[in-house]
């Protein structure tokens, strides 16, 4: 069971390194805007996020919502409440996505997303 344990751990960070992050910010402060660029599959409550750029972003005048759309075509894939929650102590500062297990063949669910630079994140609620 250890192993079988090691090895999803293993497999969630080599998951995350293929991950690019680039954000947004501006009057150089941490923007609530994360425009990140995916090369696998990943899931998010409920949501099949195929290959491509989405932007993250924290909708204006809230603390617990968040959007995802598509790089691009602008087009919503997401729109739900998260739980504000901490970035874990050892997730540097420049990783935005925390990622859950999945089975061999499916989709990488993402269980948070931490605005570079942000002490804080946002958790995912599952539908």
């Amino acid at each position: 069971m250890t192993n079988h344990k090691s090895l999803l751990t293993i497999g969630a960070v080599l998951v995350a390194a293929l991950f690019v992050a680039t954000a947004s910010k501006a009057g150089g402060g941490t923007s609530s805007v994360n425009k990140l660029t995916m090369n696998r599959s990943t899931s998010l409550a409920g949501v099949v996020l195929a290959p491509g750029a989405y932007t993250f972003e924290v909708l204006e005048g809230h603390t617990d919502i968040v959007r995802v759309t598509s790089t691009g075509q602008n087009r919503v894939m997401y729109t739900g409440f998260t739980t504000v929650v901490e970035r874990p102590a050892g997730l540097p500062p420049t990783s935005a996505l925390r990622f859950g297990e999945s089975q061999r063949g499916e989709p990488v669910p993402i269980v948070a997303w931490f605005p570079l630079g942000s002490s804080t994140g946002h958790e995912f609620r599952r539908r």
